[in-house]
């Protein structure tokens, strides 16, 4: 290819970054390239087949494996079986998800774990998956669809403690979170007390939140739901707090009040070396009792 030069002229960086179309011809040559190393690797190290292409629709790249398809928006993505032990690993280390079971994930992401959390619920139970990121909510969706999870209705909002609008930052599609000085993008919110109402949800068997530091604004929505929520995986994020990625990640002591005063058992990792599984929370409500004062928290 030549750029304003004769035959045989070297295209320099600077002339494919000043052309647009030649720059985005390069980065999907690129991401091409990516997909054909990635499934050559899956193929040959880890024996587990997968045919990686683009997704025109969502303009992510469907990951197609045996047992599923996810749609993630990079060429390489978790394998099908590493996906499954880290799910199982993380959000199963208490209470492993049973047919019939109603499960509320809020933090869907792209849809991995709503994938293997469908299946074990299986047709009599149901998933109701929350993403924040209209981005990777379009990923969410495309997953669901690929497929065929019939038992999973998705919404597409932040989880706060209140309904409205708010901003979350739009630069990453996997860890996006709310901001108060509006610089991002505006999205619904919802609260957790919303969500049970509008899907009539009489009793919850888990609750799974991954919602990058809006868990402490989360538990203030779940006044009159927590009551009806058997199991709750809860990830704080004081270690993205710990990185100096900001304070407002550090929610671990509103969440740890919350769990208290509803008298919950929690369990936690405190052996592990990751720091962010040291963060989650795994509750159980053991109590019944009426709802405490959240005004502290």
């Amino acid at each position: 290819m030549t750029l304003n030069g004769g035959p045989g002229a070297v295209v320099s960086r600077d002339a494919v970054a000043a052309h647009p179309p030649v720059r985005r011809m390069a980065a999907w040559i690129k991401d091409v390239a990516t997909a054909v190393t990635r499934m050559a690797h899956l193929i040959i190290i880890r024996h587990e087949p997968a045919w990686v292409t683009h997704d025109a629709r969502s303009g992510g790249w469907r990951h197609r494996y045996r047992h599923g398809t996810f749609i993630s928006p990079q060429p390489r993505g978790m394998p099908w079986k590493k996906a499954q032990a880290t799910t199982v690993d993380v959000f199963y280390y208490d209470y492993v998800p049973q047919r019939g079971d109603v499960i509320l994930e809020l933090g869907a992401e792209c849809g991995t774990e709503t994938v293997m959390l469908s299946r074990l619920v299986g047709p009599t139970g149901r998933v109701i998956a929350v993403e924040a990121s209209p981005r990777t909510f379009g990923f969410l969706r495309r997953t669901v669809e690929a497929n065929r999870l019939r038992n999973v209705e998705l919404v597409n909002a932040a989880v706060t403690d209140r309904s409205g609008t708010v901003t979350i930052t739009d630069t990453s599609s996997l860890s996006n979170h709310v901001v108060e000085d509006g610089g991002g993008v505006p999205v619904p919110s919802v609260t957790v007390d919303g969500l049970v109402a509008s899907y009539e949800m009489t009793g919850i068997d888990l609750l799974k939140m991954n919602i990058e530091g809006s868990e402490r604004l989360a538990v203030l929505g779940m006044r009159r739901s927590a009551q009806s929520i058997r199991h709750m995986v809860i990830s704080c994020h004081d270690f993205r707090a710990d990185l100096g990625e900001g304070e407002e990640f550090r929610t671990s002591d509103s969440v740890d009040r919350f769990l208290q005063e509803w008298g919950c058992r929690v369990l936690r990792r405190l052996d592990d070396d990751r720091p962010w599984i040291r963060d989650y929370r795994y509750a159980s409500l053991i109590v019944e009792q009426s709802p405490p004062s959240l005004s502290e928290v």
